[in-house]
């Protein structure tokens, strides 16, 4: 059984969030002849229980084989880290100013 889930999230393996916070997946493997594993994060090996924090979008990629040769299926997590708030612009008015006619300020 491979029982993945990135925390403090606790979403099924197979949804995608959106978070601002570091991740630390945890992945447990159970097989009583677990003969191999593999997890990996966007392609390079990652070890359970490490901390991600950088900003950007990431897959956790779990596989495990038993003895006999049985392979669990693949268990993978996406996630975005997003730390980058929104810019807010205003434009058609300047602050402090009175006006005796319509303006139209435009907010992007």
């Amino acid at each position: 059984m491979v029982n993945c889930c990135p925390t403090p999230m606790s979403h099924m393996a197979s949804k995608a969030s959106d978070t601002a916070i570091p991740v630390t997946p945890i992945v447990t493997i159970e097989d009583a002849y677990l003969a191999s594993q593999s997890i990996t994060v966007n392609g390079q090996p990652f070890t359970s229980g490490s901390t991600v924090s950088a900003e950007g979008t990431y897959a956790l990629v779990v596989a495990a084989t038993d003895q006999a040769g049985n392979q669990a299926q693949d268990v993978t997590v996406s996630w975005t880290i997003d730390t980058t708030p929104p810019v807010i612009s205003v434009s058609g008015v300047v602050d402090g100013t009175f006006y005796n006619h319509a303006v139209t300020p435009v907010v992007t």
